[in-house]
């Protein structure tokens, strides 16, 4: 599909659409600078979640599945608003000593 017939389409939309679509495209530019600096989105269900290395990130978990991750609230709850889950459920993962790592807001 040519770039004209997308951005026809989006014209198309009404505004509240046109935004999911901007936050939709904001959400894969941040999937990609993070897989670029080395912290990628993840589908890992809770008991094989490697929490060490989500220390000083938020967290989206759906379903028992984390969905996203990242170091800004805001690009976590987007990203995840993109994928579809309206109101995820984000906490931040805080280092607490050598081995350990605490899950809270």
């Amino acid at each position: 599909m040519s770039d004209q017939k997308i951005i026809e389409k989006i014209r198309s939309l009404p505004p509240e659409k046109v935004a999911e679509v901007e936050d939709f495209v904001d959400s894969l530019r941040l999937r990609e600078q993070d897989h670029k600096e080395g912290s990628t989105s993840s589908t890992e269900e809770g008991a094989n979640v490697d929490w060490k290395s989500l220390e000083g990130k938020w967290v989206a978990v759906e379903n028992e599945v984390v969905v996203e991750h990242g170091t800004r609230l805001v690009d976590v709850v987007r990203s995840a608003r993109a994928m579809g889950i309206p109101k995820p459920y984000v906490f931040y993962v805080e280092a607490i000593r050598e081995g350990a790592a605490k899950l809270g807001l």
